[in-house]
């Protein structure tokens, strides 16, 4: 259910799922509801330019309400592309918790004439609170949702008990003592690996192959923590007020701060969806870094040391933005 804030509040849409299957043994299916209401308001904001005072979205599921307000990556592959889209097109503050004697969406659910829902009124205006003023409203208490089966399994509360996990603290894997980027990060993904073992229970260690998000959770940490000792104060400022101080650097860049700590950088391809993640808001390198260096050294190698400077930056503009980029890779 989506009620949009006007002048006088109104119901926008409803939407209704029905299945053969009972809904509580397929949690994927509360989720495909809420997905596609934001995709549809994300819709009516940016395509349509239909403008809204506030907007606010209605579920009765305390599910989905929480791992709508959960990291994405937390979940299993299904889960966690909905919920990512999810966050991208809205608030998770939009999202409140309806009584379920007060969802509409339950009227068609559970059955119901055409006689009946004729008259109706929450049928067609909605709960009698949307009438009222906010403080008014159901209160938006967001319990831990009671599904665990959309979890990964190396999520577990047990490292919760012994305590995170954070590599960045105390870093051991200097990147001036390797040669290599890729060795690096392997090393780094297996490191973290045993560390993420040792604290976890028996039955949930994993041994096989390092995966693609293994390595890519290690390639992150290092890039963050290259990010922490160049810029500290820039990504302060971005964390407490939101932007960088006009005599930064990044002041050009219009940096921001990614779900990861990851410093990023927008501009005018942020703006064209049709592109990869990584292109509308590539990664923030800085100068003269041995991360740097060695992220250089491999693009060089890709292009078997007879590419130019330019070729160099159109393969690095792929994911990532240095900082005098022009003056770093002649350098190199």
């Amino acid at each position: 259910m989506v009620n949009r804030r006007t002048e006088d509040s109104a119901i926008e849409s409803i939407k209704n799922q029905s299945s053969f299957t009972k809904i509580h043994e397929h949690p994927q299916i509360r989720i495909n509801g809420s997905y596609v209401r934001a995709t549809t308001y994300y819709i009516d904001c940016n395509r349509i330019e239909l403008r809204y005072k506030e907007v606010t979205f209605w579920r009765d599921s305390m599910d989905v309400l929480w791992w709508v307000r959960g990291r994405s990556r937390s979940f299993k592959p299904f889960v966690a592309n909905r919920i990512g889209e999810i966050q991208q097109k809205t608030n998770p503050n939009q999202w409140r918790h309806v009584p379920t004697k007060s969802n509409p969406a339950d009227v068609a659910s559970r059955g119901t004439t055409v006689e009946s829902l004729k008259v109706n009124k929450m049928w067609w205006n909605g709960p009698e609170f949307l009438m009222e003023c906010e403080e008014r409203w159901p209160v938006n208490k967001i319990e831990q949702g009671g599904s665990v089966t959309e979890q990964r399994k190396y999520v577990r509360s047990f490292l919760n008990q012994v305590g995170p996990l954070n590599i960045d603290d105390d870093w051991r894997l200097d990147p001036k003592r390797y040669s290599s980027w890729s060795r690096l990060i392997r090393i780094a993904a297996y490191v973290h690996r045993f560390i993420t073992n040792c604290r976890s229970n028996k039955n949930y260690r994993v041994y096989r192959r390092l995966e693609h998000k293994e390595i890519q959770y290690a390639e992150l940490s290092i890039i963050r923590k290259a990010q922490q000792e160049s810029f500290p104060s820039d990504i302060r400022n971005l964390k407490e007020n939101g932007i960088v101080g006009s005599n930064s650097v990044l002041s050009t860049l219009t940096p921001t701060v990614d779900e990861d700590g990851v410093l990023r950088m927008t501009g005018r391809l942020s703006l064209v969806e049709a592109l990869p993640h990584d292109v509308r808001y590539p990664i923030i390198l800085p100068r003269k870094h041995p991360v740097t260096e060695l992220i250089v050294k491999k693009y060089h190698d890709l292009g078997k040391h007879v590419a130019g400077t330019n070729h160099i930056l159109s393969l690095l503009s792929e994911r990532y933005w240095i900082i005098h980029n022009r003056e770093e890779i002649p350098r190199l």
